[in-house]
């Protein structure tokens, strides 16, 4: 008797207007676009499943940071991948969040170009930008996993597993104080003053020594302060 197996499918879904609007995206942030890593296809033309332009890597930023600097970052890399004519050929292997920061990780850049510079500057600046609304100038916390979170997300999230831990025990979901929750928060908050960083270090190894640079990113800070929607 023969066995039949499931194939594997890729369902992503998306209307007419998403796609449209993704496609605007990836004309002009071509990285943006969804590859395999070992042949660099597009994902669309390996399944025929997926419609086109129904997902881009702009999925993979958290939504908080995407909506905080998304199009920021993606602006900068395109001006800087255009001094050495790189915008087509550069692409992401993978974009994620770790230990409460963005990872950006490149198939390799132009020499001396700035890119990594500007990913760097972008992961520092993630880590006190909550991941879940994009509000800037919020701590990170450690409640198992590191995560920036403003206190409003964490309130909605806490309650919510609450509500899951009360149902799987068979129990009435128990409404939690405002002191409570603010008391939970507290003890996870890592940052006494959860401001963005103003500048960006790292020490670089020598046969003279080591060395410490050290760059001011506090005009991007300021901008995305700016152009936060979260009122604070």
């Amino acid at each position: 008797m023969k066995h039949r197996t499931k194939k594997k499918r890729i369902k992503i879904g998306s209307t007419a207007k998403q796609r449209k609007r993704n496609k605007e995206l990836c004309k002009r942030y071509p990285f943006l676009i969804p590859r395999n890593v070992w042949d660099d296809k597009i994902i669309w033309e390996r399944h025929k499943s997926i419609k086109k332009y129904s997902y881009t890597l702009a999925e993979d930023f958290p939504k908080g940071w995407w909506e905080a600097f998304g199009l920021m970052m993606c602006e900068e890399l395109r001006e800087e991948l255009l001094k050495y004519h790189y915008l087509y050929k550069f692409r992401f292997v993978q974009i994620k969040e770790k230990f409460g920061g963005l990872r950006a990780y490149t198939n390799g850049v132009p020499r001396d170009s700035n890119i990594h510079n500007i990913i760097e500057k972008y992961s520092v600046l993630s880590k006190n930008i909550c991941i879940q609304c994009g509000k800037p100038d919020v701590p990170m916390t450690n409640d198992g996993w590191y995560l920036p979170l403003c206190y409003d997300c964490f309130r909605k999230g806490h309650i919510r597993y609450r509500r899951r831990i009360a149902k799987f025990n068979g129990e009435d979901p128990k409404s939690l104080t405002e002191e409570e929750i603010r008391s939970r928060y507290e003890e996870i908050v890592c940052d006494a003053e959860p401001r963005m960083s103003n500048t960006r270090s790292w020490i670089t190894f020598g046969a003279d020594g080591n060395e410490t640079h050290t760059v001011d990113i506090s005009e991007t800070a300021e901008r995305i302060r700016r152009n936060s929607k979260i009122k604070y």
